[in-house]
């Protein structure tokens, strides 16, 4: 899939980002990302280069409601089993 586009940021705006996992091999980011598309959500796939290989981040779009993001965290940490991380983006 192509590359989510930036939000738009304004007046500075702290924008907040949830992190659900980091996968070495593709198709787990993919299987991940086609779940959370099922539920309803949004996810995307940010492909960090390192020098052996890429990691598949599985993120949920960029928000600027840190309060509703943890509310969705708690949710999505539950049904999916994991521990999901909040970051400012």
């Amino acid at each position: 899939p192509a590359p989510a586009p930036a939000p738009e940021v304004k007046n500075n705006e702290t924008l907040w980002v949830l992190q659900l996992a980091s996968f070495g091999v593709r198709d787990n980011a993919d299987a991940l990302s086609k779940e959370l598309e099922s539920m309803g959500y949004n996810p995307l796939i940010e492909i960090l280069k390192t020098d052996d290989k890429p990691i598949y981040r599985v993120r949920l779009q960029p928000v600027s409601d840190r309060d509703k993001l943890e509310e969705t965290a708690k949710i999505l940490n539950k049904k999916l089993k994991l521990s999901t991380q909040i970051l400012q983006y």
